[in-house]
């Protein structure tokens, strides 16, 4: 399912956090609440007894693990993620184009 600012992934049946998460987060301050609402409602109705939220560099607002952690959820997991600066799929192969690794903000 999409909604403005997100996509959710429910699949109850396979318990995987993968399968099972709210992604791609990109909302504004004052939406926060109703993705959140949006959100619960969607997975309970779908019968999944959690709600996850994958949480990258490039979620929006940058204070939402923050403002989950505020109403009751708490880290789980760490997942590495590969970011591709380039403007071409040729420059991936470019040794000027360097990778490091970086924490999450």
């Amino acid at each position: 399912m999409e909604v403005k600012g997100a996509v959710f992934a429910c699949y109850p049946k396979l318990p995987l956090p993968q399968c099972n998460h709210v992604a791609d987060i990109d909302i504004n301050d004052n939406e926060v609440e109703d993705l959140l609402d949006k959100a619960t409602g969607h997975f309970h109705s779908r019968g999944s007894s959690s709600i996850r939220f994958r949480i990258t560099p490039l979620t929006r607002p940058r204070a939402f693990s923050s403002f989950l952690e505020g109403h009751g959820f708490e880290k789980k997991s760490e997942e590495s993620v590969m970011v591709f600066k380039g403007g071409r799929l040729e420059d991936k192969l470019n040794p000027d184009v360097k990778v490091s690794a970086r924490a999450n903000p």
